[in-house]
């Protein structure tokens, strides 16, 4: 691992921490300890602390002298928001493909997808947290086995099932129009060892190869070179791709968060001057709206880029100035506010306000060269 991606990856974690600890800190986990009858607000509450402990679980987070399972009650509470979360993604997984052909709008099509796949890795992380914690209170004599056994054997059959709706033929087609999104890359780089190891589906590399699959069939049945020539066009339009996705990314960062819905992950975007001296990084956590939206300007070595300091930069046609730290900070309603009118997410830099190219990649390269590979104007040539 570089020390780039070592640095970008405990940000993630120190984040993972400092998200767990605000959430132990909520009063109503404190009422669940001392016996209050529970609300949906306390089973809420639960959940959350269980998706940021499984969070700082599967990516190896250090939680300090600190650390431990959760505690039975809180579990218990938890397990009972997690019933409702796998229900509730189940029926948008049996919804998807109407869903879907409902709109013609790419971002949202696109939230459709990363949604569904947000809250199966919620759902992965609080089985993770809630099973150490059952499993801890039958080592302490607090539940039994049988209670300890039932508990986890009522999660895993829907979740088995959840599984088997979000992985029909269809379904699976539809989620792999968004495998080229960083969300999936970069959870699969954040996972321990061990984790990696037991490679949950949905990071498996299965979506990619769906996607490429489904490609190659629409080739296919295409009838003409002409067909084949719009297609190229949209494989190979990057930049309209990337922006596109960089805006589902912001817009599902700073839309109002929905009331007790746990918080997404954080996703890392990264946009590169172009004589590639230079970085910008701002990590994101969608459903988590921050005030403002800051970016990190530093070399390609991971210094602070102060020789940018005092330039003025620009995203969604929103100023702002670098300052002597290197960082920039953009208002999250100004910003929203900005994409909804249609400005385009694009970062400059500069008084000649040069645009930095945003690394994120629309279609893997061995994709676009099947594409090429198989299309009809490849064939005439050879």
């Amino acid at each position: 691992m570089s020390a780039e991606i070592f640095a970008r990856n405990n940000d993630v974690l120190a984040i993972c921490v400092q998200e767990l600890n605000e959430i132990l800190a909520e009063q109503e986990l404190h009422e669940i300890l001392a016996g209050v009858p529970l609300t949906p607000a306390h089973q809420a509450s639960a959940l959350r602390a269980a998706i940021a402990l499984g969070y700082c679980r599967l990516f190896g987070a250090d939680l300090g002298d600190e650390d431990g399972a959760l505690p039975l009650p809180i579990a218990k509470a938890a397990t009972t928001a997690l019933h409702d979360l796998i229900d509730d993604a189940a029926k948008r997984a049996q919804t998807l493909a109407h869903d879907w052909d409902s709109t013609d709008e790419p971002i949202e099509r696109d939230e459709l997808c990363v949604r569904l796949l947000l809250d199966r890795m919620d759902i992965h992380a609080a089985y993770i947290a809630v099973n150490e914690a059952l499993l801890e209170a039958y080592g302490d004599q607090e539940i039994s086995w049988q209670e300890y056994d039932s508990s986890l054997q009522a999660l895993t059959e829907k979740v088995e099932q959840l599984d088997a709706a979000l992985q029909q033929p269809e379904n699976l087609e539809i989620l792999s129009t968004v495998a080229h999104l960083p969300l999936i890359e970069n959870w699969r780089i954040l996972l321990t060892e061990d984790h990696q190891g037991l490679m949950p589906w949905w990071l498996s590399g299965l979506l990619s190869e769906v996607a490429q699959v489904s490609m190659q069939e629409a080739l296919k049945r295409m009838p003409s070179a002409g067909i084949w020539q719009a297609v190229a066009r949209a494989v190979n339009d990057k930049e309209e791709r990337q922006l596109a996705a960089l805006k589902l990314l912001l817009l599902m960062t700073l839309r109002a968060r929905v009331a007790a819905a746990p918080a997404g992950q954080p996703v890392i975007i990264r946009w590169v001057s172009p004589d590639g001296q230079y970085e910008a990084h701002c990590v994101l956590v969608q459903d988590k709206r921050p005030e403002q939206i800051e970016i990190v300007f530093m070399t390609r070595a991971g210094e602070p880029a102060l020789r940018l300091s005092n330039q003025p930069v620009w995203l969604a046609d929103l100023e702002s100035k670098i300052s002597a730290e290197g960082k920039a900070w953009f208002p999250s309603d100004g910003l929203l506010q900005a994409l909804e009118s249609g400005k385009p997410p694009c970062l400059a830099v500069g008084s000649s306000r040069e645009v930095w190219e945003a690394d994120l990649q629309s279609i893997p390269p061995d994709l676009v060269e099947a594409l090429h590979h198989d299309s009809p104007s490849a064939q005439e040539a050879s």
